[in-house]
């Protein structure tokens, strides 16, 4: 089954300067809830359509490796990920950057996802979409704490 998971959050800084952020993968760990651990194990240089980023996510002790292409780049409106690897059958998230002042932007989360073992994994859809869609949550406070505190 396949679900949409969206967020957008408010944030007082140039939309270049959220693209900017989002932009580097090292920024990753810092957004991440602390019970979710984050290792990067490859990160494309220079950072640009095609490019793949590998990782391992570690939650509840389990670690899962992750393979992300970067589908769409477009400065400093919108990046694309969509899992070559992951836990899901089908998983993209859209990272879309809205400029709404010359100083504030709109960061907009936009996760489409597919569960795998259909039709099984329906029953688990409420628990993993709450799941995602408290990890952004944390996220976009943090990063609005971040670059806000910097701006």
């Amino acid at each position: 089954m396949h679900c949409e998971i969206s967020l957008e959050t408010k944030i007082d800084v140039a939309v270049e300067t959220l693209f900017e952020f989002h932009k580097n993968p090292t920024n990753l760990p810092l957004i991440t809830p602390k019970n979710i651990h984050v290792s990067l194990l490859k990160i494309p240089e220079p950072f640009e359509e095609k490019g793949v980023v590998a990782l391992t996510i570690t939650k509840w002790g389990i670690p899962q490796q992750w393979e992300v292409e970067l589908n769409r780049v477009v400065y400093p409106t919108l990046i694309r990920d969509v899992a070559i690897k992951s836990p899901f059958k089908h998983f993209v998230h859209d990272h879309i950057f809205k400029a709404l002042t010359p100083t504030s932007s709109m960061l907009c989360d936009k996760i489409n996802i597919t569960l795998p073992l259909e039709p099984l994994s329906h029953l688990l859809l409420p628990l993993i979409k709450k799941d995602i869609l408290t990890m952004f949550e944390y996220r976009h406070k943090t990063t609005k704490r971040i670059l806000e505190s910097i701006a």
